[in-house]
Parts: structure tokens; sequence; C-alpha cells
């Protein structure tokens, strides 16, 4: 039953994942708009980027894609990560950092594999 609820939530998931408003897609305008906030780097980190600060919405999605096994929030961040840096540099390849053997038996996938893709 926890599948068939887990796809049913994807294809059509009900609520916002991030404010919990009623919606028809992953993650409503609003917190798209809100969340996607450019961050300034601190020194040294010039040449980095971060999809915005890590903290309310974006946090929480974050945790719940990382924790809860939300797949369909972990593709909707990889998306919405590629559209932030596609305009500031032009990408080849995106390299996960590999996670250790026990964390793939725990969790069951790569979310970094899954975020990249």
């Amino acid at each position: 039953m926890m599948i068939a609820g887990a796809l049913l939530e994807g294809l059509a998931p009900g609520s916002c994942a991030v404010c919990g408003a009623p919606v028809t897609i992953r993650i409503c305008g609003g917190c798209t708009r809100s969340l996607a906030v450019p961050v300034p780097a601190p020194p040294g980190l010039e040449g980095c980027r971060a999809l915005g600060p890590y903290e309310g919405g974006l946090a929480e999605s974050v945790r719940r894609a990382k924790y809860r096994r939300d797949l369909f929030l972990i593709d909707a961040l990889g998306a919405w990560l590629g559209r932030a840096v596609s305009d500031w540099v032009a990408v080849d390849a995106v390299v996960p950092i590999p996670v250790p053997p026990h964390r793939l038996l725990f969790r069951g996938f790569d979310q970094g594999v899954r975020l990249g893709r």
C-alpha cells in the first residue's frame, strides 16, 4: 500500500511539498518563487552557487527529500537546481559524491545520483 500511495502522491500530489497548500503540482508557484533566492557566496567561495539559504521551506524540502525518501521532490529539487545554475555556467556533466555502501543499503537509493539526473 505504501508504494501505491507514493505513486499516487507523485502523480497527483494534492499539496505543495514545501508549504502544504492544495496544488496539482509538486511545488507551488509561490514556493518556487520564494525559495529560488540568490545567496551571496561567502568570501573565498565566489565561484560556488546555492539554490537558496538552507532555512525555512527549502531546508524542510531538502530534509523531506533526503530522510523521507520523497523521490519526486528530489527530482523537483534537481531540476530546480539545474535551472538555477544554467544561466551561470555551461555544464558538461554532474558527478555525485558516492554514498557509503551502508547508507545505500539503508536508504535503498543514492540521493546524489537521483538529484543529479
